[in-house]
């Protein structure tokens, strides 16, 4: 991939999904036939390294992350410096409580092209080797398949050619970490792709309204963020030509739904109608929240914040959008309508604040487990990715996470952290058995490291009750023994789901009824993740056995919020009625 001559370099960018790249490719080119048929596979870098001349890493910890990098220092403080200012234009039209937590700090590394030994050399090899790879005169990797067996058909190979992300962001249940290529031949500029606000949004817990998520991820989808400010592009409604033609013709018809639908959304019953009611709703979320945060200069934005604040714990209603607002939703809609032809025009430049300063930023020599530990991270979370896109190099993946912790473990090193991600690195790899000694020692140690909490009961859990029947019931205090690592985990951000699934299906095999104690860690849950249904039945069941009614009304109520599937909200309703007979 050629750069630009002053390339875009995005920052912050992929249980694993691609969000998004960091860089920014050179000039489009015209798709040759050769290329027709083909489909391009991204892998991550592979980045091998020779024990006899190990690379010198440099290590920094400042504002939530870690840095390992490769490049010089002034580099590498200029990027730290660069994703502070980031966040903090971010948090201008996304205050920071509504983005993902983690007390686990993001992971950064920071990779200078030039090192000759990022080439994916034995990436590479074992294509040619297991897969029957080609690599043409033109340096392009390309897979060979069989030809479909259909004589009606033409008769040719279709190809997918290899290629090797520069940058990527990956992420898992609760750490999130950036591969960053430097060009050294070039200027850098790092900008936040619309992807990472999506992963903020999406992330966040207790989750937020869907309207207000699609919202201001569309929003974004429009902005640029510069050095000082936020600057976003007319609105797009429906369509660009549509867009177009109302911009050109003001009095056009907009369609706009009317406000409670925005807030409740109710999709048609006939299949026909769904697609447009669709495409209404999701401009008419992004010209609402454009509209809340930019009109005005911003008049609105407090207002918005209060109504995303207050339908955490209440249901969205008129008179709640009134209290909020000091109008109506008919003057809102009325307000939107007339809006839109001015909103598909303008661009809107918004002054970020200024800038706090960093801590100052000092780069060391890495150490062995920290290089290890950061390095084996970031190779963990490619295995899943790689699952995704080529499965057969999955064990070549795993292979080099293995040898790059165990180059320290291997060497008497135990950091805490270094064993939790020896643990989960087996978890992901599917080897249980080498996974739980390493969670075992990491939980003993306290580690920040929620994932690894939760996969060590989920391995207490298996051996417990893995091939048992359902009904099976064991005392209290053998659930407690499977339990405490996740009870341990609480206190670290993020709230994992999977830490109050597991208390619920643990206490299900109970002989007893959970004590007070673990029916309030239940509820807890049950209001942080209101929109997992089956746990928030189960939690409810647990209730109504304690006598505690008003606690499961609550929850049921939380549960009608969070759901606009009307399946699972007519379950939740048939439970509420039944709830309100025992009030």
């Amino acid at each position: 991939m050629t750069p630009n001559p002053s390339p875009r370099v995005s920052f912050g960018v992929v249980l694993v999904v691609l969000a998004g790249t960091l860089s920014v490719p050179g000039p489009a080119q015209e798709k040759t036939p050769a290329m027709a048929d083909e489909r391009v596979i991204e892998l991550p870098p592979f980045l091998v390294e020779d024990s006899a001349a190990p690379l010198r890493w440099r290590y920094a910890a400042v504002d939530g992350m870690e840095l390992l990098s490769l490049c010089d220092d002034s580099a590498s403080v200029n990027f730290a410096q660069r994703a502070h200012r980031l966040k903090e234009l971010l948090h201008v039209l996304v205050p920071e409580r509504y983005c993902f937590r983690s007390d686990v700090p993001e992971i950064n590394l920071l990779v200078n092209d030039d090192v000759n030994r990022l080439h994916s050399h034995e990436i590479i090899d074992e294509l040619v080797r297991k897969e029957g790879a080609t690599i043409g005169s033109d340096g392009v990797v390309r897979l060979w398949q069989a030809p479909v067996p259909d004589l009606s058909l033409p008769q040719y190979i279709p190809r997918n050619r290899v290629s090797f992300l520069p940058s990527l962001h990956l992420w898992d249940a609760d750490q999130s970490a950036n591969l960053i290529m430097f060009h050294s031949q070039s200027a850098q500029r790092f900008t936040l792709l619309p992807d990472r606000v999506v992963y903020e949004l999406e992330r966040r817990v207790p989750a937020l309204p869907e309207w207000f998520k699609i919202g201001t991820s569309e929003l974004f989808r429009r902005a640029s963020i510069e050095d000082d400010c936020i600057a976003i592009d007319p609105a797009v409604w429906r369509s660009e030509a549509e867009s177009i033609a109302l911009a050109r013709d003001p009095l056009r018809p907009r369609g706009l739904l009317p406000m409670w639908q925005l807030f409740a959304p109710q999709r048609p019953k006939d299949e026909a109608n769904v697609r447009r009611f669709d495409s209404v709703w999701r401009a008419q979320c992004a010209l609402f929240v454009r509209w809340a945060l930019l009109d005005h200069e911003g008049a609105y934005r407090p207002a918005l914040w209060r109504l995303v604040d207050r339908l955490e714990h209440e249901s969205f209603n008129a008179e709640l959008f009134q209290q909020v607002f000091g109008f109506g939703l008919s003057d809102a809609y009325d307000r939107l309508n007339d809006y839109l032809p001015s909103a598909v025009k303008q661009r809107v430049v918004v002054a970020g604040p200024e800038s706090a300063p960093l801590p100052r930023i000092e780069f060391r020599d890495a150490g062995p487990g920290e290089v290890a530990r950061i390095r084996g991270d970031w190779e963990r979370l490619e295995i899943a990715y790689v699952r995704e896109q080529l499965p057969s190099l999955v064990p070549t993946y795993v292979t080099q996470a293995r040898r790059t912790l165990h180059r320290a473990f291997d060497r008497g090193v135990r950091d805490p952290g270094l064993l939790a991600v020896l643990g989960l690195t087996e978890c992901d790899a599917g080897n249980a058995p080498d996974a739980e000694p390493f969670l075992e020692q990491a939980v003993r140690e306290h580690v920040i490291r929620p994932r690894a909490y939760v996969e060590l009961a989920r391995l207490r859990y298996k051996a417990a009750f893995g091939a048992a029947a359902k009904d099976l019931k064991v005392p209290a205090e053998q659930i407690r023994d499977i339990i405490m690592p996740v009870l341990q985990s609480r206190h670290a951000a993020p709230p994992l789901v999977e830490t109050y699934g597991l208390l619920a299906e643990a206490w299900s095999h109970a002989a007893t009824s959970p004590p007070p104690d673990q029916l309030a860690i239940l509820n807890a849950g049950a209001h942080l993740f209101p929109q997992l249904e089956p746990y928030v039945a189960r939690v409810i069941e647990f209730d109504v056995a304690a006598g505690n009614v008003r606690d499961a009304v609550e929850i049921a109520d939380a549960g009608l919020r969070a759901t606009h599937d009307p399946v699972i909200h007519d379950r939740l309703d048939r439970i509420r009625a039944e709830l309100g007979k025992k009030e």
